[in-house]
């Protein structure tokens, strides 16, 4: 629940992967448990607000007015939160990949409005919880963090990274045994050569690998 809210690596690491998930595990709408996964690539700040209000009122979670009138601002929607998790949700999560445009966007303003996000965590004693997934813009995150008083309570940000070497050979290693396919030493050590241990690389080419037996 205190751990950090912002992932950031190259792409094919599998921070959306990751995030899918975590997004997995905890769903389960039934018991008030809500998880939503929201894709906010190049998606600035009022435009990635609409898609979370979308993803909330297609959960039933929230409605699409406040007060009589179509919700539109930030204030508006993180009330409408808090009231649903004070009466018929117990916990919601908010995974928000592909962040950077977002990020950049509000940090011209010294991150402000991640405020009202930890706000609803603190009032809502971390039912509310959320996450923000990235390339550079969440590693330029950390320079705020030592400029602002509250950045801090988020936490330092998780870089997801290449695997290691052992943890590579095993990827391509078990799965292809399992389908009884065992390749010498020098063709293992191309493969990981050629994918510089990122797991999507790796995926694909034991993919290939299977196909290309599997048509012969």
């Amino acid at each position: 629940p205190n751990g950090p809210v912002f992932l950031y690596g190259g792409r094919q690491l599998g921070k959306s992967a990751l995030l899918h998930r975590a997004r997995s595990i905890k769903d389960n709408p039934e018991d008030g448990i809500h998880a939503i996964y929201i894709d906010a690539n190049n998606l600035k700040n009022k435009l990635l607000r609409k898609k979370i209000i979308d993803a909330l009122v297609e959960r039933k979670i929230i409605s699409r007015s406040y007060k009589g009138k179509e919700v539109i601002t930030w204030d508006e929607l993180f009330e409408l939160m808090n009231n649903a998790l004070k009466v018929n949700t117990k916990e919601l999560i908010l995974y928000i990949d592909e962040a950077d445009s977002f990020l950049e966007e509000i940090e011209k303003n010294n991150y402000v409005l991640l405020s009202h996000f930890l706000e609803l965590r603190r009032k809502s004693n971390n039912k509310f919880r959320f996450v923000f997934a990235g390339l550079h813009n969440v590693l330029r995150f950390n320079k705020g963090i030592k400029e602002n008083s509250y950045l801090p309570q988020l936490g330092s940000p998780l870089c997801i990274k290449p695997l290691s070497p052992l943890d590579s050979f095993k990827l391509i290693e078990k799965p292809l045994s399992y389908l009884g396919f065992i390749l010498e030493a020098d063709q293992m050590a191309l493969i990981l050569a050629n994918s510089i241990y990122f797991p999507g690389i790796i995926h694909s080419i034991g993919y290939a690998i299977v196909n290309s037996v599997r048509q012969q």
